[in-house]
């Protein structure tokens, strides 16, 4: 149930896979009586969206909601998401996260990662260390040791006036090394670029079909002219610099 409450959707391969990861679940035909059972007794919903996804998706139920919060597990940003009808939801951007988030996990680099959800629940809280509630936060494991950085899913362009916001919120963060955009275009991604033009944090463009085949070796890109340059040296050039965006000057 916590994984579907994250994730918002995803589908049944992909929570089956989640779950041998999590080392929860090895056999499919326990995973499919125990799904049978969640959805029997309303703890999570199941969908059919075809144009979007051949299999079934599942999406956290108020049940299952009530039940996590009775587990310890408290999400006040998932209030907000439908549970019954996910067609509000944007079923193509959730169900390429988890595609991104199980490819770093077949990578065994993936140390953590960390929901918009857990984030935007952390916003609403009053805690959050972040300055925005990124598509996720992760934690990558690298041969000399660890990065953290920010990712970004991007399907479509925003507006000039939603990009200022982003940028604002990026320079003020104090955590993250980096925010990495992945899109499904060069066009979008140079569409996109021009709006983080001099922008204090690093911020990297890449294409999600090669992130997700390649990953630390998928070509990346600034909004500067540098050109386009392996992941894993950007990542492994912001872990040498001091994070210096975002810092208050002290008194």
């Amino acid at each position: 149930m916590k994984q579907v409450l994250y994730a918002r959707i995803v589908s049944r391969s992909q929570l089956l896979e989640f779950m041998q990861w999590q080392h929860i679940q090895k056999s499919r035909e326990s995973f499919n009586w125990r799904l049978r059972r969640m959805v029997d007794h309303r703890l999570v919903h199941m969908h059919t969206a075809s144009a979007v996804c051949k299999e079934h998706l599942f999406t956290i139920g108020t049940v299952g909601l009530q039940s996590l919060e009775r587990l310890g597990v408290f999400c006040p940003a998932a209030f907000a998401i439908p549970t019954i009808d996910p067609a509000p939801l944007n079923l193509v951007h959730a169900l390429e996260l988890n595609d991104i988030q199980l490819s770093l996990l077949r990578s065994r680099r993936l140390v953590a990662w960390t929901y918009e959800l857990e984030l935007r629940s952390s916003l609403q809280l009053g805690s959050n260390l972040y300055g925005k509630a990124y598509d996720a936060v992760v934690d990558l494991l690298l041969p000399d040791g660890s990065v953290t950085f920010a990712l970004e899913f991007e399907r479509t362009q925003k507006n000039a006036q939603e990009y200022h916001a982003i940028r604002q919120a990026i320079e003020a963060d104090r955590y993250v090394q980096a925010v990495l955009y992945l899109v499904p275009s060069t066009v979008l991604a140079s569409s996109v670029s021009r709006h983080f033009r001099g922008v204090q944090c690093p911020v990297y463009f890449g294409l999600v079909n090669e992130f997700k085949s390649s990953l630390l070796d998928a070509m990346v890109s600034t909004s500067g002219p540098e050109g386009s340059f392996p992941l894993h040296r950007a990542l492994k050039e912001i872990r040498t610099k001091p994070l210096l965006h975002g810092l208050l000057t002290p008194f």
